[in-house]
């Protein structure tokens, strides 16, 4: 309990207090110069810090102002060089389509003439291959005619000797019939 009460007694606490301030004066004696010149370092240091902080913003600043510079710069030179392409790949694009209809029409005409030719070709054949049928049909029918007159020849002739050739079979009828009533001859030795 007595440490209780000592705790609590104003006289300690005030000992305490100017002992505290004892040992505060004595580290000044002992250290203030030491302290003050590290305190006037760091402020020195802080100070410096700042300006260089300060500097590096600065340098930080014009590195990005001059970035965005060049960025715009190499942006509006990147779009002229677009533009330009694309103005170039239009007309290119122009020059080609005009082309392509030029030789379309060309195209077409060769086509429209193949086929005018084509037709008064195919006619021409069409008219030939006619012509042909009709002097094959008119030789047909002559040939046609000649066969048949030759036939009815043929005919006639065939009637002709068949009259011919039945007289003869009677004829030698008749003659075997002779041959066969007349005597026998004998053999002459």
């Amino acid at each position: 309990m007595h440490k209780e009460g000592a705790a609590n007694d104003p006289i300690t606490t005030a000992n305490m207090a100017s002992a505290a301030e004892n040992i505060l004066q004595i580290r000044e004696i002992l250290f203030g110069d030491d302290r003050r010149a590290i305190e006037l370092r760091l402020d020195d240091l802080e100070n410096r810090l700042r300006e260089s902080q300060q500097v590096m913003r600065e340098e930080i600043d014009a590195a990005v102002q001059a970035w965005r510079t060049e960025a715009g710069a190499q942006t509006n030179a990147l779009q002229a060089v677009v533009t330009s392409e694309r103005e170039a790949r239009i007309r290119f694009v122009e020059e080609l389509s005009q082309q392509i209809e030029h030789l379309r029409q060309v195209l077409d005409e060769r086509l429209n003439r193949l086929a005018a030719d084509s037709n008064n070709n195919l006619q021409l054949a069409r008219n030939a291959m006619e012509q042909q049928l009709h002097d094959l049909a008119e030789r047909v029918s002559m040939e046609q005619a000649e066969i048949a007159r030759q036939a009815a020849a043929t005919d006639a002739r065939l009637q002709d000797e068949k009259v011919d050739a039945q007289a003869l079979s009677q004829l030698l009828d008749a003659l075997a019939a002779q041959l066969r009533r007349a005597p026998k001859a004998e053999p002459t030795a």
